[in-house]
């Protein structure tokens, strides 16, 4: 996974429930692929964590609900909406149970 302190963008778009690209304002900044990412709530949409998998010149290639956010999948997202590299619990579990193993192993 990549990752980047504070990139954030906006939809330059709007974008469907069922879209697989995006395109975004800026790309200075973005991190290393594959990343995840927030496409923020707005109005009567649902916050929705995605994956980016390719970048064309701005152009985001996305999986949808990649992890949910209080058990909402897929929403559609307005022109201007923010969009923001996240770190996500489900890529913080595995490093946990990881140090979990080597501080009892260790410990033994």
């Amino acid at each position: 996974m990549g990752y980047a302190n504070a990139y954030v963008t906006t939809l330059s778009a709007g974008i469907t429930n069922s879209a697989t690209t995006c395109t975004v304002a800026s790309t200075t900044g973005i991190p290393a692929l594959p990343f995840t990412a927030t496409i923020a709530a707005e109005g009567t949409n649902t916050a929705e964590t995605v994956l980016v998998t390719a970048n064309s010149s701005g152009t985001l290639t996305i999986t949808r609900a990649y992890e949910l956010n209080a058990g909402n999948g897929a929403s559609a997202h307005g022109s201007g909406a923010t969009i923001a590299a996240v770190l996500t619990a489900g890529e913080l579990t595995p490093i946990s149970a990881s140090a979990l193993v080597t501080a009892y192993t260790t410990w033994r």
